[in-house]
C-alpha cells in the first residue's frame, strides 16, 4: 500500500515539473499570417503558414538573423519564421541557437 502511494507522488510530481516546464517554454504566435520557411532566409522553400490565434512553442533560434523555428504540439520543427511577424511570450534566451534546415 505504501509502495503504491509512493509512486502516486513520484507520477503527480513528474506531472507537475512538466505542466510548469510546458507553461515556461517560450512560444509564438503570428501577428495576422506568416509563412513557415525550411530555413532562416526569405528565399528558402515555403513549407505552410500561420495565421494569428494559435501559440507555438519556439524550439530553436537563429543566432545571426532574427528568425525563429517554431514547432508543433510534440515539440518537432514545422518552419522558420521571420521574428518581426510574431508575438513573442517568453525568455528567449531558453532557446538553444540552431541554423538547422527543415527536410
Amino acid at each position: 500500500m505504501r509502495r503504491g502511494i509512493f509512486s502516486l507522488i513520484v507520477i503527480a510530481v513528474i506531472w507537475a515539473a512538466a505542466v510548469a516546464l510546458a507553461q515556461t517554454a517560450p512560444t509564438a504566435s503570428a501577428i495576422g499570417q506568416a509563412n513557415l520557411r525550411a530555413a532562416p532566409d526569405v528565399n528558402s522553400a515555403l513549407l505552410g503558414e500561420i495565421t494569428s490565434g494559435s501559440r507555438y512553442p519556439i524550439i530553436g533560434r537563429s543566432q545571426f538573423v532574427p528568425w525563429l523555428l517554431l514547432g508543433d504540439a510534440q515539440m518537432q520543427p514545422m518552419g522558420w519564421v521571420f521574428r518581426d511577424l510574431l508575438d513573442v511570450q517568453g525568455d528567449l534566451s531558453s532557446v538553444p541557437f540552431t541554423e538547422a534546415p527543415i527536410n
